[in-house]
């Protein structure tokens, strides 16, 4: 290298020149490459660990019992259904829906187990009232009409 002012050598870790004593500039540091960016074009990130996937809370016990029991006994079925729906909401497990479809089928069986209750007992009761009131029938033997039945 040479200096600037008077064109004589200079050493490489010199500050001053030997020849005029004028200060050596530094010397400039060597200019860095740009590099482009690198685009991915296959637009997906880089996953380190396989995707993870929440597991679906555990179903209430109670709720499948008072679903299986709506269909068998409809009481019983409505009661554990009941108990179940409120166990979904504070232990916050699966089964709400079931619990509600439980409720539902118990009470739809239970209206329509008393309403076929008091369909036969109307019909019976008006059987019996034909029975007593035919004049067949009308006599001290009240059990002809009974047997009468049973032919």
């Amino acid at each position: 290298m040479n200096c600037q002012h008077c064109n004589s050598p200079i050493e490489a870790n010199a500050k001053f020149c030997a020849g005029c004593g004028a200060q050596v500039a530094a010397p400039a540091a060597p200019a860095q490459a740009e590099f482009a960016p690198v685009y991915n074009y296959n637009h997906q990130q880089p996953q380190p660990y396989p995707p993870q996937y929440a597991v679906p809370p555990k179903t209430n016990n109670m709720v499948i019992a008072g679903f299986v029991l709506a269909f068998i006994i409809p009481t019983l079925g409505l009661i554990l259904s009941c108990v179940g729906l409120s166990q979904t909401k504070s232990r916050n497990e699966g089964g709400r829906g079931l619990a509600i479809a439980g409720i539902a089928i118990s009470i739809v069986r239970l209206v329509l187990s008393w309403v076929m209750f008091f369909a036969f007992m109307g019909w019976s009761m008006n059987l019996a009232y034909d029975l007593m009131n035919d004049p067949f029938f009308a006599d001290d033997h009240w059990f002809g009409g009974i047997t009468y039945l049973m032919m």
